[in-house]
């Protein structure tokens, strides 16, 4: 694809790929004050390999103005079109038939292609839905019509074109462009329960929101769905205008007893009203609660000022002399109040927080280390690495996540771990199962555990059981 970037020293160095030969970048001469190259990459699936090179200017805060698909088609006939299909169906991802799909763009395309989705029996339609995503997300303006036909489809068949058009969106805005979202046909979709809401709601921060307008309502009374709607909508809250019905909504969140309610929320009020958020993310600093607790790590440094400096000093300190983490975050964990010492560097509290770093260098674990180097070098002592303590500070208490949700079936009792970073927690919860007469576990992974028990309550018992592992309490 041909990028069209704002003019940045750093161009050059975020277009270097992690993996190497992942892409190439060959750069034009500057033109209009931006800068102009072509970008080819072998990397799979297409969505992917669009979207790497793009996150890694974006970290970077390089602006892409513009884009343009080298390697598109628009022109098939119908024939050709229902032939890439079928062999695709036939052959799956072996040889070029995956990417004879993904190269397919067009308006036209999209909806012959949503033609034969209706004709072809359920079966072999499964082939040509992926054809529309493919085709889709290469075609500006596809958004409006994946919606439209998410309002008039079942919630599976719905997921599948409303993820297509949150790709589609993305890339056009992340390359300086604006989504073609109707407000009404996604009002409509963020009011379907469950699943298919949650994700429709990944679209509101692309759109704009009228501060009267049936979309923000709509998303104000979702917050308070008994689904995994209300975290998404508070979240997008963030980029809703500042009404009072936004603030009502996002304050009833953070004085709520539901921890994922509350973390949910403090980005949202923090963006509007970042004074009246201070109480809110000092309480969540010090709070034992995850979610919250890194929540506020990440708040505080987006929205906070010279006044903070110095709770996020004691915090950097309380995080480098903890135990190395069993889940490595990328960013490290902290990177952000690290950054914001630094741009308070003159700050005193912040000065000796930085000293504290550099001091307990050869302690720090190997990714933070990394972090360092790649972004505040200076940090990093010079020679041997010193020893010496630059302040006193004693390590973070012990991190508790909230309980998992419990659902009971017919066939057992199904256990949803919706953070799955919590590896200590659910390790001990786990034995405690095991070790328990009264229960048999039958199978799960990452997310998710399956259970059979003789209990009278099996929701009780979890709870029981993830608070005696050191989870936090109901």
């Amino acid at each position: 694809m041909r990028l069209s970037l704002e003019k940045h020293p750093s161009i050059t160095t975020a277009l270097i790929p992690r993996k190497a030969g992942e892409w190439t970048w060959n750069q034009d001469e500057s033109i209009n004050g931006g800068v102009s190259g072509r970008l080819v990459s072998t990397f799979t699936p297409r969505t992917a390999a669009v979207f790497r090179p793009l996150w890694a200017l974006n970290r970077a805060g390089i602006a892409v103005l513009e884009h343009e698909m080298l390697d598109v088609v628009d022109d098939v006939s119908e024939k050709a079109l229902r032939r890439a299909i079928t062999d695709w169906r036939a052959q799956g991802n072996s040889g070029p038939y995956r990417r004879r799909l993904e190269a397919l763009a067009g308006i036209d395309l999209l909806a012959l292609t949503l033609q034969q989705v209706d004709e072809l029996p359920v079966r072999e339609s499964n082939a040509a839905r992926f054809a529309v995503t493919c085709i889709a997300f290469n075609t500006p303006g596809s958004e409006r019509r994946l919606l439209a036909r998410a309002t008039d489809s079942d919630d599976n068949a719905a997921q599948q074109w409303v993820a297509a058009a949150i790709d589609r969106s993305r890339l056009t805005t992340m390359t300086g462009g604006s989504a073609d979202i109707p407000n009404p046909l996604l009002a409509e979709l963020i009011q379907r329960p469950g699943y298919l809401g949650e994700r429709a709601i990944e679209l509101v921060p692309m759109v704009t929101l009228a501060p009267d307008g049936d979309l923000l309502r709509i998303l104000c009374e979702v917050s308070n769905a008994d689904d995994a709607r209300a975290e998404s909508a508070l979240t997008a809250m963030g980029s809703a205008p500042a009404t009072d019905q936004v603030k009502r909504a996002l304050r009833d969140a953070l004085e709520s007893t539901s921890t994922r309610r509350r973390a949910a929320a403090l980005g949202g009020f923090a963006t509007h009203w970042p004074d009246e958020a201070r109480p809110y993310w000092n309480q969540f600093l010090e709070s034992r609660a995850a979610p919250l607790r890194q929540t506020a790590e990440v708040v505080i440094p987006r929205h906070g000022d010279r006044e903070d400096i110095q709770k996020v000093a004691e915090h950097v300190s309380k995080l480098i002399r903890g135990k190395p983490p069993s889940v490595v975050y990328v960013p490290p964990r902290g990177s952000e109040m690290i950054s914001m010492l630094v741009t308070h560097a003159d700050d005193p509290d912040a000065r000796r927080a930085l000293d504290d770093l550099s001091a307990r260098w050869d302690r720090l674990y190997p990714e933070l280390r990394g972090w360092l180097e790649e972004h505040h070098p200076f940090v990093a002592p010079s020679g041997m690495a010193q020893t010496s303590e630059a302040t006193s500070s004693e390590p973070e208490e012990a991190l508790m996540w909230p309980p998992p949700e419990v659902a009971i079936e017919e066939d057992g009792v199904l256990i949803w771990f919706e953070y799955t970073d919590m590896f200590e927690t659910r390790a001990v919860f786990e034995e405690l199962m095991a070790a328990n007469p009264e229960v048999l576990i039958i199978d799960g992974d990452r997310e998710w555990l399956r259970f059979s028990t003789s209990v009278d309550d099996p929701r009780a018992l979890v709870l029981d059981l993830w608070e005696r592992a050191g989870g936090l309490p109901t």
